[in-house]
C-alpha cells in the first residue's frame, strides 16, 4: 500500500482487492469507490478506499474464520503437497471457493457447507450457458472435499455426492479456428492499434507469434525465462506445464527471428522472464487475455491465445507432422485430447483436398 500522502490507481486496487480492473472501474462508476478522474484515468483517495475496503470485506466474508483457516491448509496441501497444482489453478481454486461461500451466504457447518443441497442450489445460480463456470465450481468443491475427507472431517460419500453433480453440456464448446486469410490481416492490427506504444506493439507481435508458432499455454508463455529461450541451441524449455510437468520443444527459424528481434528491445531488468512489460515487470495469462480481447475487437477476428494453441495443432498437422509428436510439443498426456483440437475451417479443407 502506497504512503499515507498518496492516491491509488485503479491498478493499485485491482492487486490489493484481487479483483479485475474492469470490476474496479464499474465500483467507480457505481459510486462504491470514491475515486476522481484525471485526464482518462482515475485516481483513488486512500483514506475513503480504506473505509470502503474494510466494508467490502466483511461483506465479502460471510462465513466462520474456521472455514477461511481449512481453506489455506487445502491450498497450501495442493501447493506444497505430493502432487503439486500450479500456481494459477490453486487461484482458480480460491477464487471459485471464495465465491460459492458468497453465493450459498457463508456456513460454519462443514457439513452443510459441504452438502449436495447446497452445492446443487449454487450449480442452479449459474446460467446454463455457463458450463465452464460451473464444472470448475464442482471441482473446486471436489478437491476441498477430498481433503475434508483425508482430515476425517467429511464422510467419502461428500465427494461422490459432489462428483455426481458435474454438469452435462447443453451448447456445443466454443471452438474458434483461424482462417487462412484472416492470420495476415490479424497480424497487421498489432502495428496499428490504437493506445499502444511501439514497444507494446513489439511484445504483442511477440507474444502472438510465439503463440502461433509454439502451441504454448498463456500462462506457459508468461512464465518462459531467459534462460528457458535458448536461441543458440533453438531449444525452448517450459519449465512448468500444465501439472507442473516438464517439456522441450525446438525453435524454427521463423520463430528465433521473432525472439531475436524482441530480445533486442527486452526491457532491462532484474526480472528473469523473458517477456516484459514495458516497466520491467513480469507478464501473467491476465495480461494476455487482455490483449489479446483488444486485438480481436480492432480487427473483429474472434481470436485468445487458447485459439493460437487451437492453429498451431491443425496448422501443424496440415502440414503432415506426427500427431505423436504435436501432442507432446504442446504437453498433452493424451493424444486423443489433441485430437480433439483439430477444428479445420472449410476453407483448409478445400485447399488442402485440391492438392490430392
Amino acid at each position: 500500500m502506497k504512503a499515507q500522502s498518496e492516491a491509488l490507481t485503479t491498478i493499485d486496487v485491482s492487486r490489493d482487492l484481487n479483483l479485475g480492473r474492469a470490476t474496479i472501474h464499474r465500483y467507480i462508476q457505481e459510486g462504491k469507490i470514491p475515486a476522481i478522474k484525471v485526464g482518462k484515468n482515475y485516481r483513488i483517495p486512500l483514506e475513503p478506499y480504506l473505509k470502503f475496503k474494510r466494508e467490502f470485506l466483511q461483506q465479502e466474508d460471510p462465513t466462520a474464520p474456521e472455514i477461511h483457516t481449512l481453506m489455506e491448509e487445502w491450498l497450501n496441501h495442493l501447493r506444497f503437497g505430493p502432487r503439486p497444482f500450479s500456481n494459477r489453478t490453486i487461484d482458480d481454486y480460491q477464487y471459485n471457493f471464495l465465491r460459492y461461500l458468497r453465493m450459498v451466504g457463508g456456513c460454519s457447518n462443514l457439513h452443510l457447507l459441504m452438502s449436495k443441497d447446497e452445492a446443487r442450489k449454487a450449480l442452479e445460480s449459474i446460467p446454463i450457458a455457463g458450463y465452464a463456470r460451473r464444472c470448475h465450481l464442482v471441482s473446486t468443491l471436489v478437491s476441498f472435499a477430498k481433503f475434508l475427507v483425508d482430515r476425517k472431517l467429511l464422510p467419502e460419500s461428500y465427494v461422490d455426492n459432489l462428483r455426481a453433480l458435474r454438469p452435462k453440456r447443453f451448447f456445443p464448446p466454443k471452438r474458434t479456428v483461424l482462417e487462412g486469410d484472416q492470420i495476415p490481416e490479424f497480424l497487421a492490427a498489432i502495428w496499428t492499434l490504437n493506445g499502444a506504444s511501439l514497444y507494446q506493439r513489439r511484445l504483442n507481435y511477440a507474444l502472438v507469434r510465439t503463440l502461433m508458432l509454439t502451441g504454448l499455454r498463456s500462462s506457459e508463455l508468461s512464465n518462459l525465462t531467459v534462460s528457458d529461450v535458448d536461441l543458440e541451441r533453438r531449444v525452448l524449455s517450459v519449465q512448468m506445464g500444465k501439472g507442473r510437468k516438464f517439456r522441450q520443444i525446438g525453435i524454427g527459424q521463423d520463430l528465433k527471428r521473432v525472439l531475436e528481434e524482441y530480445r533486442s528491445y527486452r526491457p532491462k531488468s532484474l526480472s528473469k522472464n523473458f517477456f516484459l512489460t514495458r516497466e520491467g515487470t513480469p507478464l501473467n495469462h491476465k495480461y494476455i487475455a487482455s490483449r489479446m480481447r483488444r486485438l480481436s475487437k480492432a480487427t473483429g477476428i474472434d481470436v485468445s491465445a487458447h485459439s493460437l494453441r487451437r492453429h498451431f495443432i491443425c496448422q501443424s498437422a496440415l502440414k503432415g507432422h506426427p500427431l505423436a509428436v504435436i501432442s507432446r510439443a504442446v504437453g498433452h498426456s493424451d493424444i486423443s485430447v489433441t485430437n480433439e483440437y483439430l477444428v479445420l475451417s472449410q476453407k483448409d479443407i478445400i485447399a488442402e483436398t485440391q492438392r490430392w
